[in-house]
């Protein structure tokens, strides 16, 4: 079944080439654009990780800071049609041998879900191509889409701070599948993590519904535009 998806995969790709998401070059499926390869390496954030710790969540690896051409990149993805950067995206990431090691020690992957507001919006939901492209990357099993679900639709977390967005995410997600997640690794995984209040509810009901430990993985870290305050990742 994999194999006859791959091939219309690439029949759709022949007459509609995957862009790089940093020049915006045509690229060979499943490959990363050889130019941008060399220059990713100088995006990413010092140690691989966010500059604070995430309660709930145990590890987490973040590839680059959310600014230039990352930036750039995402905000294509998520607002100008463009879905299939999230692949692009994470096979630039997995340029870096870390990223393998990193996700290899997880047993399932679960995406953060997004609204249905936001998916309607855009037509596609963006954490499940990224978590989609992470397991087809590296064989870690993908968890059925409504295990983790959003329950509680929340407001637009822009220009909120860390208190504020946490308390507009408390009770918004639910597990409905506790069997595919009790006592593994979860590894959930999202675009940009900018106070880490998504991952920190999501991680809370993960490991109340039994799994052993949750790590995140995520594109870029938002940097800090001045100080006190944050650029906004939405």
């Amino acid at each position: 079944m994999r194999k006859k998806q791959t091939f219309w995969k690439i029949m759709l790709w022949c007459l509609a080439p995957p862009r790089c998401p940093f020049c915006g070059d045509a690229v060979v499926p499943f490959s990363v654009c050889g130019e941008c390869a060399e220059v990713e390496k100088t995006l990413r954030c010092l140690g691989l990780k966010p500059n604070f710790c995430i309660e709930k969540v145990d590890e987490i690896f973040c590839r680059w800071q959310y600014q230039g051409q990352v930036r750039n990149a995402i905000l294509k993805m998520k607002f100008q049609n463009m879905p299939y950067y999230a692949e692009n995206l994470i096979l630039l990431l997995f340029c870096h041998p870390q990223a393998y090691t990193f996700t290899a020690q997880f047993d399932i992957i679960v995406p953060i879900p997004s609204t249905k507001a936001r998916q309607k919006e855009r037509g596609y939901d963006v954490p499940f191509l990224l978590a989609k492209a992470v397991s087809e990357s590296t064989g870690v099993l993908m968890a059925q889409k409504e295990v983790l679900t959003k329950v509680k639709e929340t407001p637009n977390q822009v220009g909120l701070d860390a208190k504020q967005r946490s308390k507009n995410l408390k009770g918004a997600f639910a597990v409905c599948l506790p069997q595919q997640i009790k006592g593994k690794r979860v590894l959930i995984v999202d675009d940009v993590v900018t106070t880490g209040a998504t991952a920190k509810e999501a991680a809370k009901v993960l490991k109340q519904a039994g799994a052993n430990c949750v790590g995140l993985l995520v594109l870029a870290e938002t940097v800090i535009k001045t100080e006190g305050g944050k650029e906004s990742c939405e």
